[in-house]
């Protein structure tokens, strides 16, 4: 095998190449989770614009059930039911829960005294009219979309995503595996991801530099083996830079690294393993820098002792799959380049460094666990 380019090196390298993206564009505020808003969100009207009901129940005068009890059921303060978000009545300045409240007939009898205020929003409590709301360039998360559509906001203007286009040097078995695995390492972090997996030949010169062209980084998959990995170099050394190949990870030593143009390429082994290695540590921190974020892995992380000891090689930087068990991390090898059932029977991964040997049982290791997403 030639020379093996530091993981490190190559990896910096690459981010290098990976400027923050330019441009925005407006999109429904549905379509905005994981997307970095592009202004600042003011609150158009108070909310809520009126008092409101936090609970289940029958607005009240508080004043009125001064003394109200199981023995003691007050009549006539009760200015009828509300539920969560129901402008009170007026009049009512609280809420009594069902609990504090019995049905006699037709008339509603409060038995518990109620304070003013009690289950009740008031005007302007959660925002007032201008304030903002959420700054630029904060991503959005289900939450903030949401808040989004109760302000009113339809559309919003958000940060170009980075496009990313997946393509396939040549036609092989398990494409679409291998578009699902690269899917769930660049869509989480705003990727908008291009595939080609119903491609019916080898990719040409021609499409290569056209799909540079229209993104902001080329996912170039090549064949199993060796070999395919150097034909797939030898096509982007032939029409662009290649800067990078063979590269000290395992799986995916096999990986290469160059730019066609002026967008940076990342070449993935053609079997399974190895593409989600490198769509999780190459591909995905390169989107991460496009998009502006730090290129540091964003998956939750678990601190657990391995259940047994585990071995690397030095000179090369070992992404070892776990299963937790119990309190422990139980280390899973995969025993091929092709083994998918140990990637879905395992819950992430952990890392050693290119100059350690491993690590005896017992040790305390950082795992980072898979990422829901990317559908293909």
């Amino acid at each position: 095998m030639q020379d093996i380019h530091p993981f490190v090196t190559a990896r910096a390298w690459l981010l290098r190449q990976c400027r923050p993206v330019a441009g925005t564009e407006w999109v429904p505020v549905t379509a905005t989770p994981g997307r970095r808003l592009a202004m600042t969100a003011l609150a158009r009207d108070a909310m809520p614009a009126v008092p409101v009901a936090t609970l289940d129940g029958a607005a009240v005068r508080a004043e009125e059930t001064l003394g109200a009890s199981p023995y003691n059921p007050i009549p006539g303060c009760a200015l009828g039911t509300v539920r969560p978000g129901d402008p009170l009545p007026a009049g009512a300045d609280a809420v009594a829960p069902w609990d504090a409240v019995v049905n006699e007939g037709a008339v509603l009898m409060v038995v518990a005294e109620m304070d003013a205020g009690h289950g009740v929003c008031d005007a302007a409590r959660l925002l007032r009219p201008g304030q903002p709301v959420t700054g630029p360039d904060r991503r959005l998360s289900g939450p903030g979309a949401a808040m989004l559509l109760s302000l009113g906001f339809d559309q919003v203007p958000v940060r170009r995503a980075p496009r990313v286009r997946i393509l396939h040097a040549e036609p092989q078995g398990g494409t679409r595996a291998i578009d699902v695995l690269l899917s769930a390492a660049l869509r989480p972090d705003g990727a908008l991801v291009e595939t080609t997996a119903s491609h019916p030949g080898p990719v040409s010169d021609g499409e290569l530099v056209e799909a540079a062209a229209e993104a902001d980084l080329v996912v170039l998959v090549a064949g199993p083996g060796e070999r395919s990995s150097r034909t797939a170099a030898a096509a982007v050394a032939r029409i662009g830079h290649l800067e990078a190949h063979a590269i000290g990870i395992r799986p995916g030593v096999f990986a290469a690294l160059g730019h066609v143009g002026d967008t940076p390429v990342v070449i993935v082994p053609g079997e399974p393993v190895s593409a989600h290695v490198i769509g999780e540590l190459l591909a995905g921190p390169a989107v991460r820098a496009l998009s502006g974020d730090g290129p540091e892995l964003p998956h939750a992380r678990v601190e657990a002792p391995l259940t047994r000891k585990v071995t690397s090689t030095l000179g090369l930087v070992e992404c070892i799959r776990v299963r937790m068990e119990g309190e422990g991390l139980a280390p899973r090898r995969v025993s091929t380049d092709l083994d998918l059932p140990a990637l879905a029977a395992t819950d992430g991964f952990i890392l050693i460094d290119a100059d350690s040997e491993g690590y005896p049982a017992d040790t305390a290791v950082t795992a980072y666990l898979d990422r829901a997403g990317g559908g293909i």
